[in-house]
């Protein structure tokens, strides 16, 4: 079955996700500059709110490129290691992930800061955010990220915003069992089954935004009815 995860930046956008059956939830701050580090209240709130398979949070320090300097990468490896031992129990039991990533300016994986954001994550698995989409080579950025211990890779398939199903289906029979490629980009419920007939991806990754802000709770459960029945 493929597994839903809702973009989401507040506790009412976790609520619907939980009611309408979805599986898992992304949680950011500041969805309007790409999504931002959320504050440890509003997690704590969202985790007792969270899908079965929990919370992944967005570990981003400010808007713009993915090319961290050290002090970006040592204050997020900080709140790391704060989220994960705050959150031990959450951690332990599955239900909490972070998403999180740095390239550098050549357009690589930063191996050194993943590196570090991995130790400092322990047993909490993390999906490298669609940073991925701004490398120059997946097949490569993608074989360091599974040589690392990342756990999934979120990605369009390329620059575009909307959803390369081609791209995406070699990205994840490359990654096979080893890493779960999350897809992502303008997938709505008018448009998700037809691209799982060509992508194959074990995961979607959207968003059901209202206009004035938060979620749009009818299309979430038709987000949800698209996928389980293509599934």
């Amino acid at each position: 079955m493929t597994h839903i995860e809702l973009c989401v930046e507040d506790l009412p956008s976790v609520a619907i996700a939980t009611d309408q059956g979805v599986d898992g939830v992304e949680l950011c701050a500041r969805l309007d500059v790409g999504g931002l580090t959320p504050d440890i209240q509003l997690l704590e709130q969202s985790l007792t709110l969270a899908p079965p398979t929990g919370v992944h949070a967005m570990l981003r320090l400010r808007g713009g490129d993915f090319v961290h300097s050290r002090d970006e990468v040592d204050q997020m490896v900080s709140i790391l290691n704060d989220r994960v031992n705050h959150f031990a129990s959450y951690v332990s039991t599955g239900q909490l992930g972070f998403v999180c990533g740095a390239i550098t300016d050549d357009g690589q994986i930063n191996v050194e800061a993943c590196k570090a954001l991995k130790d400092a994550a322990g047993d909490a698995p993390l999906t490298f955010h669609r940073a991925f989409d701004e490398t120059r080579n997946y097949d490569e950025s993608l074989d360091t990220l599974m040589s690392l211990g990342f756990a999934r890779v979120l990605t369009t398939g390329g620059r575009d915003a909307t959803a390369q199903a081609p791209v995406l289906k070699h990205l994840a029979s490359r990654a096979g069992n080893d890493l779960t490629i999350v897809a992502s980009g303008g997938l709505r419920s008018h448009n998700v089954a037809a691209f799982l007939k060509v992508a194959h991806v074990r995961a979607v990754h959207m968003r059901a935004p209202l206009l004035g802000g938060g979620t749009d709770q009818d299309e979430v459960a038709r987000i949800v009815t698209a996928v389980r029945n293509a599934s």
